[in-house]
């Protein structure tokens, strides 16, 4: 959650309380004051934008009803598939409902290049409000509320029984005709926490129970970290980094103070400043970001310390960072392969060459310019070496749009072990559980095709292709080619014993 009064803070810094709007801009004409042709303009804009908002409303509408049909027809499927008996999955009770689902909307998945995972979703709620909640329907159709309102009416009620939900869904209904999205959240939550106070005190005390943490690759060497903790601890969290952070800005004003102050008697003294001063630029987030990392790398848990088996007091934590040997002898220039961190995230190639030289925490993964197969075992399981290049090749689910990371998902045997498949590279891929289990019970096909790609054949024939992401250099030729054509130099066809 964004801290809007720490930003409040930045934005007024060098605005004095006494400051009014008109004294701190300077220009003399009100930014209102528009011509005649302007104001057209832009309500002509208002106009349109009504309108697409409108046959926008009545698209997602229409979304919304194809969406449920097809939910009922993965319903009747499964029941198809129940009474007969049909499954032959290992699982003792099969859900044949989430097999059919998955497998549907895989089909609408593939040649849109959307998520499966999303559209499972998508349909869910459109059965919902199709079926249940039809009196949300109209309104989307025409624009007087927006789909958001009517996710955000599903998630929030979610606790509440059937009759509750029924009853409530008129009247958050009729507030958000005439409120924002964010209104509507607010006051539904309050109204959930009225009608179901029982289930809500009973969720919130399992809430506690998944504290977790996420992290999310923002690009540029960045990352977010989502912390799902108590509110009254995050809320506590937030307050003492603001306050950590507004007392190093006020140490740091008042070290730069006295070294203004004892520059100043020492020029009238006719010396030179005994000491050089550099000041702290950083803005209050800034700060608060910096606190925030040397709490969490520098400092012990309480609860390691008093452990019975307290040793160390930091865990040494194993980080991967993938970095092209030929990079990291040359150095990074534009068109050579970047430093990733765990495969999937660029960091800053300085950093990575920094960590490879002298951090005694992380695995080095130097990428070979040329291949890093390994030769194939004769066992079921992968070896080691294969593992490593799998996941390093594959990186996530090659299912096509699936990003659940290689590392929480199955090895898979493309041609099965039982049916003679060889584990070898070419005949291995990571497939999370669920896609896994789908291509197994349901009529999905997969063929290697050499290089890691992989053709993925729907149950209804559409075939689509995945490639590896190379997380190292590709070597194309120079000369020799065609105009406007280049030959890509493979090496994949004669590993390298190692």
């Amino acid at each position: 959650m964004i801290n809007r009064d720490l930003f409040a803070d930045e934005l007024t810094d060098g605005w004095s309380s006494g400051d009014t709007a008109t004294e701190f801009f300077d220009g003399g004409e009100s930014v209102s004051d528009n011509g005649e042709i302007e104001d057209a303009a832009l309500g002509e804009a208002v106009s349109r934008y009504k309108a697409r908002k409108r046959a926008l409303g009545a698209l997602v509408a229409e979304e919304l009803v194809d969406l449920s049909e097809v939910y009922g027809i993965a319903q009747k499927r499964a029941e198809q598939d129940e009474r007969a008996g049909q499954a032959r999955s290992s699982i003792r009770k099969p859900n044949y409902f989430a097999w059919q689902l998955r497998s549907i909307m895989g089909e609408f998945a593939l040649p849109n290049r959307e998520s499966d995972i999303d559209l499972q979703n998508r349909a869910h709620e459109a059965r919902q409000l199709v079926e249940d909640y039809s009196e949300w329907l109209e309104p989307i159709r025409s624009g007087e509320v927006s789909i958001d309102y009517a996710r955000a009416f599903l998630r929030d009620t979610r606790l509440l029984n059937a009759d509750q939900v029924a009853k409530l869904s008129p009247e958050v209904l009729k507030y958000a005709k005439s409120h924002t999205v964010t209104q509507t959240k607010r006051f539904m939550k309050r109204e959930v926490a009225r009608v179901g106070a029982k289930n809500v005190e009973a969720a919130q005390k399992q809430a506690r129970e998944q504290r977790s943490i996420a992290i999310v690759d923002e690009g540029l060497g960045m990352s977010t970290i989502f912390a799902y903790i108590p509110t009254e601890l995050a809320v506590g969290i937030d307050k003492q980094l603001t306050l950590d952070a507004r007392a190093i800005r006020e140490a740091n004003a008042i070290e730069g103070a006295k070294y203004a102050r004892d520059s100043r008697r020492a020029l009238a003294e006719g010396r030179q400043p005994i000491s050089e001063y550099v000041a702290d630029v950083r803005t209050l987030a800034q700060i608060r970001a910096d606190v925030f990392i040397e709490m969490l790398l520098c400092v012990t848990p309480e609860s390691l310390v008093t452990a019975e088996a307290a040793g160390a007091r930091r865990v040494n934590v194993t980080v991967s960072v993938t970095v092209p040997v030929l990079s990291l002898l040359s150095g990074r220039k534009d068109g050579s392969e970047p430093a990733l961190v765990d495969g999937l995230t660029p960091i800053a190639f300085d950093e990575a060459r920094q960590l490879a030289a002298e951090a005694p925490s992380l695995q080095r993964i130097l990428t070979d310019p040329i291949t890093g197969q390994v030769v194939a075992v004769d066992t079921y399981q992968p070896s080691a070496a294969q593992r490593r290049f799998l996941r390093a090749r594959d990186i996530t689910c090659r299912f096509a749009g699936c990003m659940r990371p290689a590392t929480g998902s199955d090895i898979d045997h493309t041609v099965p072990y039982s049916e003679g498949g060889s584990t070898k590279i070419e005949n291995l891929a990571h497939l999370c559980r669920g896609h896994h289990v789908q291509k197994h019970q349901k009529r999905w096909r997969m063929h290697q095709l050499g290089g890691g790609e992989i053709e993925w054949i729907t149950p209804l024939g559409f075939k689509a292709t995945t490639k590896p992401d190379p997380s190292g250099p590709c070597f194309r030729s120079s000369s020799g080619t065609e105009a406007g054509t280049e030959t890509v130099l493979r090496a994949d066809s004669d590993p390298l014993p190692f």
